[in-house]
Parts: structure tokens; C-alpha cells; sequence
């Protein structure tokens, strides 16, 4: 599942209506019934979202290279 495609699941999930988000997040009506129909949206409206739903996205470190001898 893609990381906008979870936070949709997540939204409908939880029956967050549009204009309740709305009102919690000041995304406009519009941008947040598009997403929740399946559209795009910026990443800073997915980084609201995300803030909102108190999702987090864990990225493991890098591994680190040994050093050359």
C-alpha cells in the first residue's frame, strides 16, 4: 500500500468527515474531499494530514560504509 493511499484508508477509517478535517487542519474543503475521492495533493498537505492523524514515518539509517583500510 502507498504511504497516501494508508493515510486515505487511515481518514475513512476513523469517519473524519471533510469539513471536520477541515476545521481541525484549515485545509480547504475542496483539497481534502479531492484526496479522500482518490486524488493528489502536495506534500504539505499530506504533511498536515499526517500531523493531524498522528502518523509518523520511520526511515531506518543508512548503512554505513567500513572505512577503507
Amino acid at each position: 500500500m502507498k504511504p497516501t493511499e494508508a493515510i486515505r484508508a487511515h481518514l475513512i477509517a476513523r469517519g473524519e468527515s471533510v469539513r471536520r478535517v477541515h476545521l481541525a487542519t484549515g485545509l480547504q474543503r475542496l483539497t481534502i474531499k479531492l484526496f479522500m475521492d482518490g486524488g493528489t495533493v502536495k506534500s504539505d498537505t499530506l504533511d498536515t494530514l499526517c500531523e493531524y492523524l498522528g502518523i509518523t514515518v520511520n526511515i531506518p539509517p543508512l548503512p554505513t560504509e567500513p572505512s577503507p583500510a
